[in-house]
């Protein structure tokens, strides 16, 4: 494992080189998500890919990180996949959302139909909750921390979701003052269900901290700041 990182907004991101690339734009409006599996890494690694975000320092009350994310999946490998889910864990929920203003968790804006063309998408809440399947709208109602695409992803392709100006798909996540707001990006590819090696939520949503697998290659030089 090689790891990497890239600040956007203030937000340190550390990923592993071997199976992702994050590039942001050279004028800050969106970042480019590159996925790719080889049967090496897919094996090695459990189909699994995570991303740390981590909150800037200043821990201050603020509309926080919204990015316009371009997510690019390359399937290198020498089998077809029947889907892909990312999923967004936090680490501290003790800060309540707000239905009426806006989710306090880690969530995607945009996750429509139109979105994911050629496919069919399902997205939750972070609770698992609530399962919006091709949903059309979110403008009323929960805000997506998970979604999963049903649809052939042939060996040797790439697919490319949330292309900026056109279906943007954006990564969002307000910022606390007292609480820990970072968060982790989980992607999976092959089945809708994650394996068993996959991080999973606790009924109230937040990181699974008790699980050592939860904290699955997470970065030592993060790890006081992760458990805070």
């Amino acid at each position: 494992m090689s790891l990497n990182s890239e600040v956007i907004q203030g937000w340190t991101f550390v990923y592993d080189t071997d199976t992702t690339q994050i590039t942001p734009s050279a004028d800050g409006t969106h970042t480019q998500f590159n996925i790719t599996w080889t049967d090496t890494e897919f094996s090695s690694h459990q189909s699994l890919t995570s991303i740390y975000a981590f909150e800037p320092w200043n821990d201050a009350d603020s509309f926080g990180l919204r990015q316009t994310v371009e997510l690019q999946v390359a399937n290198a490998t020498s089998s077809n996949w029947q889907s892909f889910t990312a999923m967004l864990s936090d680490l501290d929920m003790g800060f309540e959302s707000d239905p009426a203003f806006h989710p306090a968790y880690a969530h995607w804006h945009n996750v429509t139909a139109d979105n994911f063309p050629d496919q069919t998408v399902s997205a939750w809440t972070n609770t698992w909750s609530q399962v919006f399947t091709d949903p059309t709208s979110q403008t009323q109602g929960p805000s997506a921390a998970t979604f999963s695409v049903e649809g052939n992803v042939p060996t040797g392709s790439t697919v490319t979701w949330g292309t900026p100006g056109e279906r943007d798909l954006v990564l969002h996540q307000l910022e606390h003052a007292g609480f820990n707001d970072s968060f982790v990006i989980t992607m999976w590819a092959n089945r809708g269900d994650p394996p068993a090696e996959a991080i999973e939520p606790l009924a109230s949503g937040v990181l699974n901290t008790a699980d050592p697998i939860a904290l699955l290659d997470l970065p030592t030089a993060f790890a006081s700041d992760w458990l805070m």
